[in-house]
This record gives structure tokens, C-alpha cells and sequence, in this order.
């Protein structure tokens, strides 16, 4: 796993921990041969643009269906 942490990359083995002070930009990527399991704890939290999350890259495809935060699948 890789985290792109405001332009510099950080590895992170199974097990490890990154914490992301706020207004840091960030990015994860699996960069490993396996399927990886990621946990993520934001505190506050705000998922939604109406709840105060901002978006800092752009969608890769911006006309196809997204997960919607907070809504029931």
C-alpha cells in the first residue's frame, strides 16, 4: 500500500498506520501483488461536499454512478 501524503509517497506494510493531520492532501493506492484491506478513522467527520468535505482531485470518470456516503445500498 502506498499513500501519497501532500506529494511525498509513504509504504505502508500490513500492520502499519499513517496518520493525515488535516489539509493534507492524500491519495491510497494498492501497489501490492494482493488484495489489501484498508481502515480508515476520520474524526469529524465529513464525507459529503454538504458536510464539509472538499474535494481535491477530480473524479476519474465523473459521469458514472458513484457511491454516494451515507446512503443505504
Amino acid at each position: 500500500m502506498t499513500v501519497l501524503a501532500d506529494g511525498t509517497p509513504v509504504r505502508l506494510s500490513p500492520g502499519e498506520a499513517l496518520h493525515i493531520p488535516i489539509d493534507v492532501r492524500h491519495r491510497v493506492e494498492n501497489t501490492g501483488d494482493a488484495q489489501a484491506m484498508v481502515v480508515f478513522h476520520l474524526s469529524p467527520l465529513a464525507p459529503r461536499p454538504d458536510l464539509g468535505h472538499v474535494d481535491t482531485e477530480p473524479q476519474p470518470n465523473p459521469a458514472e454512478p458513484s457511491l454516494n456516503v451515507g446512503e443505504k445500498r
